[in-house]
């Protein structure tokens, strides 16, 4: 696992796959290659989530929410994940990038896709500095395992595993005109 190369959302790859960026990120890089302006931004992907929580014994547990159905159990595996110590190397791979404010959110697998759009059972955090991004992504990823996700899940996607959640961190835009 190379935890040290955030993948940047400008990246002409047209190798990137859905679990790897996950659905917001991915509709993103369509605008992109469509030619309409995004702003910067870098995906922590979906297997770096993947690897964290087979790192900490998590992974049968995140199974049994989503496939067997075992809402109670969401708790069991999102509590360590806001414990957890991320990888250093992607600890690093933070400092990086621009002294600025952050939005930093949500891009499951199964977002913003053709069986649902979980609009709004995902986290985002906005406003967040370039020392809190670890923190930022645990809550994020540990936004999965919510009793809303796991029942919409089972409505929209019955007896699929867990959502893989990939991480979308953009620079925190002043807006001077919404609608």
């Amino acid at each position: 696992m190379n935890y040290t190369s955030l993948i940047p959302l400008k990246k002409d790859d047209e190798s990137f796959g859905g679990c790897e960026i996950g659905g917001k990120a991915g509709n993103l890089v369509e605008l992109i290659r469509a030619g309409l302006p995004v702003p910067d931004g870098w995906i922590v992907p979906g297997e770096v989530f993947e690897d964290h929580l087979a790192t900490y014994g998590l992974d049968e547990s995140a199974h049994a929410v989503f496939v067997d159905g075992d809402e109670a159990r969401c708790g069991e595996v999102r509590r360590p994940i806001l414990s957890m110590e991320l990888h250093p190397e992607l600890l690093q791979s933070f400092s990086s990038l621009p002294d600025m404010p952050f939005a930093v959110r949500s891009s499951a697998s199964v977002e913003d896709g053709a069986r649902g759009s979980y609009s709004g059972l995902f986290s985002s955090r906005l406003g967040v500095g370039k020392a809190d991004l670890g923190d930022a992504v645990k809550q994020v990823w540990a936004s999965v395992f919510t009793s809303e996700v796991q029942s919409y899940h089972r409505r929209v996607a019955p007896g699929s595993g867990c959502p893989v959640m990939a991480v979308l961190i953009m620079p925190l835009l002043d807006a001077r005109i919404s609608g």
